[in-house]
């Protein structure tokens, strides 16, 4: 026999065995396992998350005691330590002006009865590329509308319920208001916000996002940005 062959078959049992598909047993172990393992990594960072968040609670006495001696160099190198720990802090909002949306679709900027506005037609978008940690934020719209334009509005693509449907008594600037949605929970990081009218858009002037669910914003915020 020519020695190629016993290598050859060799060979075939290998790549069988390869794509042989486990018995049932041992994929319910091997699942099992995975959850197991899963379950420990969250409950692991959970653990660290707190440990982090003791140790920033304890940072910041020591921080508001060097202040009271007048250290404040040490202040300092405490609070960089709390920033490498936590973050930078985030502002109490973010304002999204209309001007400054990432993306539109069938939207006109500017309005003769009301200016500085996005305004639409049918299936009109606008999109705003986000950057928070995590929490649960609110969304919260300054738009005008004399009757009811609601829009549908999606986080990272997900779905995420009516806004700006409310109506505020005419479509000129002096009926202009803030109004909250929400809350939404959202992950560190990146995020995109869609907003699509289902008929037409209302006359957006802009959107804020905070973690606050009682923020109270002038009706010129963004005039003053």
């Amino acid at each position: 026999m020519s020695p190629i062959v016993p290598l050859l078959m060799l060979f075939l049992l290998i790549c069988r065995a390869g794509a042989a598909e486990l018995p049932p047993d041992a994929q319910v172990t091997i699942d099992r396992e995975a959850a197991q393992e899963a379950q420990l990594k969250t409950e692991l960072d959970a653990k660290v998350a707190k440990l982090h968040s003791d140790l920033v609670a304890r940072l910041k006495k020591s921080q508001d005691a060097a202040m009271h001696r007048g250290d404040l160099d040490g202040a300092e190198a405490i609070k960089a330590r709390i920033v490498g720990l936590q973050g930078p802090e985030q502002p109490e909002y973010l304002l999204l002006p209309a001007e400054k949306a990432a993306q539109t679709t069938d939207c006109t900027f500017d309005g003769a009865d009301c200016p500085n506005v996005l305004s639409g037609g049918v299936g009109a978008t606008c999109s705003y590329q986000i950057t928070v940690d995590k929490g649960s934020y609110y969304l919260y719209g300054l738009f005008t509308a004399a009757t009811s334009r609601p829009c549908e509005l999606s986080i990272d693509g997900v779905p995420s319920g009516l806004i700006l449907k409310e109506t505020t008594g005419s479509w000129n600037r002096a009926a202009v208001q803030w109004v909250k949605y929400g809350p939404y929970e959202l992950t560190r990081g990146d995020h995109m916000l869609l907003v699509k009218s289902m008929g037409y858009l209302p006359n957006i002037r802009g959107f804020a996002i905070s973690k606050e669910d009682n923020l109270t914003l002038s009706t010129d915020a963004f005039d003053k940005h």
